[in-house]
């Protein structure tokens, strides 16, 4: 069960760090819950250089989003257009380097 998806303009928590804090909180209570992460995200929140641009989705947002992208039918024609919208997007960037 997915717990949290954080994101922001740096790298705000390493796998390794958050591995090491949850164990740390399970090796003392042979438990980790939501709670826990959610205060071990909000202390590297405070920690980065960017705070206001992190986002952190947890709870039910979490698991509407989770539930949204499997319930997504990926097909090749999406894949296709998605392609041309990437190299569209990658030939304007090009073109302002210029």
């Amino acid at each position: 069960m997915p717990i949290a998806i954080i994101g922001g303009w740096e790298e705000i928590l390493t796998p390794l760090e958050l591995s090491l804090h949850l164990y740390d909180a399970f090796d003392q209570e042979k438990s980790v819950s939501p709670e826990q992460v959610t205060k071990v995200i909000d202390r590297y929140k405070e920690m980065a250089g960017f705070s206001d641009k992190i986002a952190a989705i947890t709870g039910e947002q979490l698991d509407k989003l989770v539930a949204s992208v499997s319930e997504f039918d990926l097909t090749k024609d999406f894949l296709k257009d998605f392609k041309k919208e990437a190299e569209s997007f990658r030939k304007d960037q090009e073109d302002k380097d210029k």
